[in-house]
C-alpha cells in the first residue's frame, strides 16, 4: 500500500488516464481498432484505481471534502441523474444509434460513468496540489498532433506507391480513397466528420503553452515553447475545422483583454499566422506544381492548397467571397460535377470560358458549397430544434433529438431536446459557475481558466461533447482547481 501512495507520481497516473481516456475516443473513429478500446478502458481503470488509494492514503475525511464541495456535486448529481432517467425511458433509441463501437456496458451506463468521472477528477485536482495538469495537456496535444501528421503524410505517401493497396486500406478505415485529394486536412484519425472533438484537446494544449509562456517572468521565450506552439497552432489550422477556428480566435480575443502583457499575445500570434503563411506556400508548391508527389491516377486532380484554404476561411465571412475562390479552385469542381462533365473539368476542355464558367454556376457551384459550408444546415437544424423544444418543453429521452439524425449541433440544444427545461437549466449552470467563481480572482491561473471556461461555452453552442470524456475532465480540473 505504501509503494502504491508513493509510485507513481498523480501527474504520471492522470496523465495515463487522459491520454487513453482521449485514445478511446480516438480509436472508436477507425474501424480497425476498436480492439484498442478494450485495452485503453483497462489502463484507465487501473491508473484510476491507484489514483482513489492514492486519495485514501491522504488519510483526509471523505466526507468532510464532500460537505466543502456540495453544491457543485448536487448540481452534476442531478444533471447525470436526469440523463440516467431520460436514457433508460427510450433506451432501445440509445442503444440503435450510440452504441455501434463501444461496449454496450459504456453505452447503456455513460451518464454514470461520466459522474463518477467527473467527481473523481474534480477530488483529485482539489486534493493533489502537485499535479502538473498543464504538462498533461500540452504533452498529450504534442502527442497527439504528430500522431495525426505521420498518419497525414502516410496516407499521402501511400497513394503515391501503391494505389490498390491505399484504396483497400481507405476502405476499411472508411475515409474514402479520394479524402486527400478533396480535403486534405490534418487531424488525428483523418475522419472528416470527427475532427470538431479530435482537434479541441489540441486547442485546449495550445490555451496551456500559452500559459506557461505568460506565467514565466523571463522575458524570453524559451525555444522549446515556441516549437510547441507552432506545432500546435499549425495543425489546429490545417483541421479546417471553422469551430476550432472560432474557438481560437476567441482564445486570442480573451487573453488580449484579460492579461496586462498583451505584447506577449500579439507577438505570439503573429508568429502563428506567419508560419501558417509559410507552411501554406510550401505546400502549395509541393502538392500542386512540384514533381515531388506522383497524382497519375485519378486524372491528376487534386484541390489547389491556396484556393481552397481561403475558401473555407472565407466561409466565416461572405459567401460572395466563398463562391470566388471555389470558382478559382477549378482542380477540386472534379469531385462535385456531375460524371459527364469530371472529364472536360480533369483536362480543362473547355471551347470558352463562358461555358466553363456556366458549368461552375450551373453545375458545381451549389453542391460545392454545400461542402464547404454548413450554415444553412446548421440554421435549419437550430431553427427546427427550438420550435421542438417549445412544442415539448420536458424533452424527447436521450438521442431521441427530433433533428437531423438526433444531433442537435449544439451542446446546449441537445440537452435541452434530450432532457427538457430542468437538464437545460443544469447545464446552464455547469457552464456559467466556474466563471463566475473565477471572477472572484484575476490571478493569471484563473485568467487561464476562466478563457478555458469561454471556450467550452462557445464550443457547446456549436456543438455537442456531452458524450465525450474530455468535457468532463476539463470541468473537473477546472472546479478542484478553483475550489482548491
Amino acid at each position: 500500500m505504501k509503494y502504491i501512495i508513493n509510485f507513481p507520481s498523480t501527474t504520471s497516473l492522470t496523465g495515463i488516464v487522459y491520454f487513453f481516456s482521449l485514445s478511446f475516443i480516438y480509436a472508436s473513429n477507425i474501424n480497425i481498432l476498436n480492439s484498442l478500446n478494450v485495452f485503453c478502458l483497462i489502463l484507465v481503470f487501473i491508473a484510476f484505481l491507484i489514483l482513489f488509494i492514492k486519495l485514501i492514503g491522504k488519510r483526509k475525511n471523505l466526507f468532510k471534502i464532500i460537505k466543502e464541495i456540495k453544491f457543485e456535486l448536487l448540481i452534476f448529481f442531478l444533471f447525470f441523474l436526469l440523463y440516467f432517467i431520460y436514457a433508460n425511458i427510450n433506451i432501445f433509441e440509445l442503444n440503435k444509434q450510440s452504441c455501434q463501437n463501444l461496449p454496450v456496458f459504456v453505452c447503456k451506463n455513460w451518464s454514470t460513468i461520466y459522474f463518477i468521472y467527473f467527481f473523481s477528477f474534480f477530488l483529485i485536482f482539489k486534493e493533489f496540489k502537485d499535479i502538473n495538469f498543464s504538462k498533461i495537456i500540452i504533452n498529450t496535444g504534442v502527442i497527439f498532433s504528430i500522431i495525426g501528421l505521420i498518419y497525414f503524410f502516410y496516407l499521402i505517401l501511400y497513394s503515391q506507391f501503391d494505389i490498390q493497396k491505399y484504396y483497400y486500406f481507405t476502405d476499411k478505415l472508411g475515409v474514402g480513397p479520394e479524402m486527400i485529394r478533396i480535403f486534405p486536412h490534418f487531424s488525428v484519425t483523418y475522419t472528416e466528420s470527427s475532427r470538431n472533438y479530435e482537434i479541441f484537446p489540441i486547442l485546449i494544449a495550445k490555451l496551456f503553452i500559452i500559459y506557461e509562456m505568460i506565467k514565466s517572468e523571463n522575458k524570453k521565450i524559451s525555444f522549446k515553447d515556441l516549437l510547441i506552439f507552432s506545432l500546435l497552432s499549425v495543425f489546429i489550422f490545417y483541421s479546417y475545422s471553422r469551430l476550432i477556428w472560432i474557438m481560437d480566435g476567441a482564445i486570442f480575443l480573451s487573453l488580449i483583454i484579460l492579461y496586462n502583457n498583451k505584447f506577449k499575445i500579439l507577438k505570439l500570434y503573429t508568429l502563428n499566422v506567419f508560419i501558417i503563411l509559410i507552411l501554406m506556400s510550401s505546400f502549395t508548391y509541393i502538392y500542386n506544381f512540384s514533381k515531388i508527389l506522383n497524382w497519375e491516377t485519378n486524372q491528376n486532380v487534386r484541390t489547389n492548397i491556396t484556393y481552397y484554404t481561403l475558401g473555407r476561411v472565407s466561409t466565416l465571412f461572405s459567401d460572395n467571397l466563398t463562391n470566388y475562390f471555389n470558382k478559382k479552385n477549378q482542380q477540386a469542381w472534379f469531385y462535385y460535377a456531375p460524371e459527364k462533365y469530371k472529364l472536360d473539368i480533369a483536362n480543362n476542355n473547355f471551347n470558352t470560358e463562358k461555358e466553363k464558367i456556366e458549368i461552375f454556376e450551373n453545375k458545381v457551384k451549389k453542391f460545392m458549397n454545400s461542402n464547404f459550408n454548413s450554415n444553412e444546415q446548421r440554421k435549419l437544424i437550430y431553427t427546427e430544434g427550438i420550435n421542438k423544444f417549445i412544442e415539448k418543453p420536458f424533452g424527447y429521452g436521450v438521442m431521441s433529438a427530433p433533428v437531423r439524425g438526433s444531433n442537435a449541433e449544439s451542446g446546449i440544444l441537445q440537452v435541452a431536446l434530450e432532457v427538457g427545461i430542468f437538464g437545460l437549466i443544469l447545464f446552464l449552470i455547469i457552464l456559467f459557475y466556474p466563471m463566475i467563481l473565477i471572477l472572484k480572482s484575476k490571478n493569471t491561473m484563473n485568467l487561464t481558466l476562466f478563457t478555458f471556461c469561454i471556450v467550452i461555452f462557445i464550443s457547446q453552442i456549436f456543438t455537442v461533447y456531452l458524450w465525450y470524456n474530455f468535457l468532463w475532465f476539463y470541468l473537473g480540473l477546472i472546479l478542484g482547481l478553483i475550489k482548491r
